[in-house]
Parts: structure tokens; C-alpha cells; sequence
């Protein structure tokens, strides 16, 4: 048995309109999946902060059981010197805005990664755990915040992984 995994994207004032299989977490000065970052009004302004985004992860197919064990961390990629990845799990949507998120760092190491629930919707992914089909991850919350001091143009690839147990 295998599941079939997707990333969703949110957008929009709550509860948000999701977009199923988003082929890009690109952050920018707008708030919708898949961005280009080449379009001028698409690009972050040194000094300020992305929208916030609101990604999830969603499981469907034939399996027993999605977790325990979930982790969620940055496994791959370098920022520059004034770009700083900002990173939650949290089953409450709030339309995405350029505000602070408050959020830590994200965890760059699988010992020190997000722990990640499971459950029927983000919402209700609040269990270790869950047989629910399909399925979903909380809300993994992330914005990039610069400073003056951030390189103009694109930071480069960064490799979000979301580790799991799956029956």
C-alpha cells in the first residue's frame, strides 16, 4: 500500500482557497501559489517580508495509517546574509500578510525539525497519527524576511522535507 502525496497551497482571506499539487513554494510580494519570481511586481523589496504562506501537506490513495514520527525542516539550500526563513506548524488559517509572523527559524536538522501532526483536515490534524483518507498536515506556516543588508534577485533553491511513518 502507498499513499499519493501532494503539497497544498492556501490563499486568500480564511478559510482560504486551496490549490491542490502547487508546483512551486516560491515566496513573494503577492499572495497566490505557483509564483513567478521573474515578474518585477512578484519580487520581494529588500528590507521587508514575503506573504506569508500556508502549505500543506494532503494524502489520499490506499494506506492503513499516515505517521506517527511526522518531522518537517529545510534539508537543503543556503540563505544569504539579510534573508532569514521563518517557519510554524499551526492549525489556524489567517489570510497571508507581509506582517512579521513572529515564527523561529525553521529547523535546518531532522533532530531539531517541526513536530507534524496528521488528521482529516489541517484544522483537525492535531494527532500523531490518523486512518483518516484522505489526509492532511496542519498548516506548515513560512514567510522569508529580509533585511536592507539582502542580495537583490532570487535566493536560490531551498529543499523543504516532510518525514513520516506510513501503513
Amino acid at each position: 500500500m502507498v499513499s499519493t502525496f501532494e503539497w497544498d497551497e492556501h490563499n486568500g482571506v480564511a478559510p482560504g482557497t486551496p490549490t491542490h499539487g502547487i508546483t512551486n513554494g516560491n515566496f513573494g510580494n503577492v499572495d497566490q501559489p505557483n509564483i513567478d519570481i521573474s515578474v518585477e511586481a512578484n519580487k520581494i523589496p529588500r528590507g521587508e517580508n514575503s506573504y506569508s504562506k500556508y502549505i500543506s501537506g494532503h494524502f489520499s490513495g490506499t494506506y492503513s495509517q499516515i505517521g506517527p514520527n511526522g518531522k518537517l525542516w529545510k534539508s537543503a539550500g543556503s540563505l544569504p546574509s539579510g534573508v532569514t526563513l521563518k517557519a510554524a506548524m499551526t492549525n489556524t488559517y489567517v489570510a497571508p500578510t507581509k506582517t512579521a509572523t513572529g515564527d523561529g527559524d525553521i529547523p535546518t536538522a531532522e533532530g531539531s525539525a517541526l513536530a507534524v501532526n496528521f488528521g482529516s483536515s489541517e484544522e483537525n490534524a492535531t494527532a500523531a497519527q490518523t486512518t483518516a483518507n484522505p489526509a492532511w498536515t496542519p498548516f506548515y506556516r513560512c514567510q522569508l524576511q529580509t533585511t536592507g543588508a539582502a542580495p537583490t534577485g532570487a535566493i536560490g533553491a531551498q529543499t523543504i522535507t516532510l518525514k513520516y511513518d506510513e501503513s
